[in-house]
């Protein structure tokens, strides 16, 4: 038991601070993993038996409900869209416009991966990849060293080993 206290005392090993999980993150995962194993709507009542701890107000059923629709707002703003229907509440895994969330520093750390990576194996793709990540964020932007004639000497080389291929064939 000693080694898992002193496991956390270092603050150098595990800057980030460990705490256990609410009420709420808890019925919110137990909501979600509930919906991402289920392909057809579920219903409120079914939704109430499946999680009996955090939906189980007998005396005002109209409290869970609002409870619910709270949790389904806040998966919504983590970039889960729950959907209504008749039938009940369904997961829409058809969502196309999710939106990459990172802080400041992530983004840092992302650009800095990106630059090195792309000067050890300068890639189109990389290029790309950074154009659309860091867009309207020029301020962490990485300076991908690159110019149109690399980008078409990249692109010369990767017509070259297509048109290779296709005389094999």
């Amino acid at each position: 038991m000693s080694e898992i206290q002193n496991w956390n005392e270092d603050e150098e090993d595990f800057p980030i601070p460990i705490k256990e999980a609410g009420k709420t993150e808890s019925r919110l995962s137990a909501l979600l993993f509930n919906l991402l194993t289920r392909h057809s709507p579920m219903s409120f009542t079914k939704i109430r038996s499946l999680l009996p701890d955090h939906y189980q107000n007998l005396e005002n059923p109209d409290s869970d409900r609002k409870k619910l629709s709270r949790d389904i707002e806040e998966l919504g703003e983590l970039g889960f869209l729950v959907r209504s229907t008749q039938e009940g509440y369904i997961l829409d895994r058809n969502v196309s416009n999710r939106e990459l969330k990172l802080d400041k520093e992530e983004f840092s750390v992302l650009a800095e991966t990106i630059l090195r990576s792309y000067q050890e194996t300068p890639s189109l793709e990389l290029y790309s990849l950074s154009q659309k990540l860091f867009e309207g964020k020029l301020d962490i932007y990485p300076e991908l060293e690159t110019d149109l004639k690399t980008q078409k000497n990249l692109s010369q080389v990767e017509a070259s080993a297509s048109e290779e291929l296709l005389k094999n064939f």
